[in-house]
């Protein structure tokens, strides 16, 4: 049996627009969207700039 993956990643410096981006794909494409900064943020208690 075949599995797709049909996850996106965007990857770039601060300020490219990645968050922007994935939210307004999310949101056409109906998939959840992960801020993988707010995730590190809100479990391991470490702040990104």
């Amino acid at each position: 049996m075949t599995t797709i993956n049909d996850n996106i990643f965007f990857v770039g410096l601060m300020g490219a627009g990645k968050t922007t981006i994935g939210k307004l794909l999310a949101k056409k494409l109906k998939k959840t969207f992960f801020d993988t900064d707010h995730e590190i943020e809100k479990n391991w208690a470490l702040k990104f700039l």
